[in-house]
């Protein structure tokens, strides 16, 4: 297909540099030269990379990568296992979306992105900004002893009982039941333990 710069122009505006390079017919390399050669960018670019070196762009490209792309050393704990980018967090608006959602839900500095549910992927129905605690606290590697009725963490269990986490981890690892873990192992002689 022939094509002059404005044409080009005109379409770059509103697709991908791939979309591009599939519409006029030519490499993606190649569009990607003639686009950086007459200085034209694409509407991703444009909108996405405007607040490029904000926290906020840090996180959102953060999340891309460990959901997207096979060669991110993270992806096999997130894309690899399907948790997925929302639509409406990707493509040319996803950023501003990313960016609008994020400040109508709390966002500040001090918070980090966690998702409510492990298993299912970033969007803003499982998304929160929760402070580094509360977060810690929702990993799926975390270690959950119920007691008493109770579940919590490890590490919950030991700022509440003010028992040092190292000797609640050391008693998971050595087997013991949840009650043992918490009250410690009573021995054959009727003496706990600890």
């Amino acid at each position: 297909m022939k094509y002059n710069v404005e044409e080009l122009s005109k379409y770059a505006e509103e697709h991908t540099t791939n979309e591009c390079a599939q519409h006029f017919g030519i490499t993606y390399q190649a569009m990607a030269q003639l686009l950086y050669r007459y200085k034209l960018r694409h509407k991703v670019e444009q909108v996405n990379n405007y607040q490029r070196n904000t926290r906020l762009h840090w996180v959102w490209r953060a999340i891309k990568q460990r959901c997207e792309n096979p060669r991110n050393k993270r992806y096999l704990s997130y894309g690899g296992r399907g948790i997925t980018m929302c639509d409406d967090w990707k493509g040319v608006y996803g950023f501003l979306n990313f960016c609008k959602w994020s400040q109508e839900n709390g966002y500040n500095e001090g918070l980090s992105l966690d998702r409510i549910d492990n298993d299912r992927e970033y969007s803003p129905e499982n998304c929160r900004w929760v402070k580094t605690e509360t977060q810690a606290n929702n990993k799926r590697t975390n270690v959950l002893v119920t007691y008493k009725g109770v579940t919590l963490t490890l590490k919950q269990w030991s700022d509440k009982l003010e028992i040092p986490y190292t000797t609640l981890q050391s008693r998971h690892y050595k087997g013991y039941s949840d009650i043992e873990i918490i009250e410690g192992k009573t021995t054959l002689s009727g003496r706990r333990n600890i």
